[in-house]
């Protein structure tokens, strides 16, 4: 019964988590279309306000003006990440999301469940033996 309680818990704080970015990112999706629509017409010296556009229009430009730059810019990255350069950023940070995914999951549990999972590797047997380095 905990565990469903727990379950059902951590569903509704993902819910509201996609709700919340939802609530940001819509905002935001709409300026960049509008930014981009408007930037679009002056390059050839056409006015905003000669065509009107819809509130979908202006989401689906903006959807379309994020995409494009993404695919822009991985094109840019990709001559990048090929270098020496770029695997030793990628490798630095992945190295970096680890450490900070384990260091998260660390602080994140209660204390006795902290020192357990932290030692969870020496079991009953193990305690009183002394662990000895010889060549």
């Amino acid at each position: 019964m905990d565990e469903q309680n727990i379950s059902k818990k951590v569903r509704l704080s993902l819910l509201q988590f996609l709700i919340s970015l939802i609530a940001i990112f819509a905002p935001l999706l709409y300026l960049v279309g509008l930014s981009f629509y408007n930037g679009y017409t002056s390059t050839y010296g056409i006015s905003s306000d000669i065509f009107e556009m819809s509130v979908q229009d202006v989401y689906y430009v903006g959807y379309v003006a994020i995409f494009t730059s993404l695919f822009d810019l991985s094109e840019f990255l990709s001559g990048y990440f090929l270098s020496l350069k770029g695997i030793v950023f990628i490798l630095s940070f992945f190295t970096l999301l680890c450490i900070m995914a384990i260091t998260i999951r660390f602080f994140s549990t209660k204390k006795t469940e902290k020192f357990s999972s932290t030692f969870s590797f020496f079991t009953k047997s193990d305690v009183g033996q002394v662990i000895s380095f010889s060549r």
